[in-house]
């Protein structure tokens, strides 16, 4: 029973280790951000504009969602929502 315990232990110690490595290899703010939108992230909020500015970003890192809420939606383009 007390091996039991330790084994749990050890699993999430070294599960932990490997969510971390990311931050060691990752250097810069932007390769950090990145990863944990595409890997953490349940809630995004950002603006029209800066989805759109981004979109290459997110497309390109394989960003995907399955529901999205947006709020003043009538200030967006037709070319912005492809």
């Amino acid at each position: 029973r007390a091996a039991e315990g330790c084994f749990r232990h050890l699993q999430y110690v070294f599960t932990f280790l490997n969510e971390c490595r990311a931050f060691e290899i990752l250097r810069t703010y932007q390769e950090r951000a990145k990863y944990l939108v595409t890997t953490q992230a349940k809630i995004i909020a950002m603006t029209c504009t800066h989805a759109a500015l981004k979109r290459h970003d997110f497309v390109s890192s394989g960003f995907e969602f399955d529901s999205l809420v947006m709020e003043e939606s009538a200030q967006i383009l037709e070319v912005e929502t492809f």
